[in-house]
C-alpha cells in the first residue's frame, strides 16, 4: 500500500518522493490507491505524512478545481499574508476596493531571495473570482487568517 511520505495539499501532483510503499496483509478489500493510479495524479484533500492513500484522495483532473471554485494566483509582499498561514488555511481577502472575499490558501510559492515576496494560490468561490481579481489590483490588499467555518 502507499503511504504519504510528506504532507500534501489539494492539487499536489504525486511523485515517487511523495509516497512510500509498505507491504501489508489483509488489505485486499480496501479501496487503496495503486501506484499506477497515484503517480502523476493530483490529491483532492489535505493529506498528512504517514496517511495511507486511498483512491478517494486522488482528484479527478477533470474536476480540479472543484465545481463552484476557482484558483487565483497573486504576488504577495512582506506582511500581506500572516506568517502562520499554511496550505489549506481559511482566509479573507481584504481590500478597500471590494467587500471581503473568502478564500482558502492552496499553495505557497518560494519566497523571493531579496524582496521577500512570493506568488501564492488561493481557492475562491467562482462567483467571487472577479471580486478577488479586482481586490488584487489595490495597494491596500491584505490576507486575514480566519478560524475554520
Amino acid at each position: 500500500m502507499l503511504i504519504a511520505a510528506t504532507d500534501l495539499v489539494p492539487g499536489d501532483l504525486l511523485t515517487s518522493s511523495h509516497v512510500r510503499v509498505v507491504h501489508a496483509l489483509g488489505v485486499e478489500g480496501l479501496d487503496l490507491a495503486t501506484a499506477e493510479a497515484a503517480l502523476g495524479a493530483p490529491v483532492s484533500l489535505p493529506i498528512s505524512e504517514g496517511t495511507v492513500l486511498t483512491s478517494q484522495m486522488l482528484a479527478d483532473t477533470a474536476s480540479w478545481p472543484a465545481p463552484g471554485n476557482t484558483v487565483v494566483s497573486m504576488q504577495t509582499t512582506p506582511g500581506m499574508l500572516p506568517a502562520s498561514a499554511g496550505p489549506g488555511a481559511p482566509l479573507l481577502l481584504m481590500s478597500a476596493e471590494t467587500d471581503p472575499v473568502p478564500a482558502r490558501l492552496h499553495g505557497l510559492g518560494e519566497e523571493g531571495e531579496t524582496s521577500g515576496s512570493r506568488v501564492i494560490e488561493l481557492i475562491v468561490p467562482e462567483d467571487r473570482a472577479a471580486d478577488a481579481v479586482h481586490a488584487l489590483e489595490g495597494s491596500t490588499t491584505r490576507l486575514v487568517l480566519t478560524p475554520e467555518p
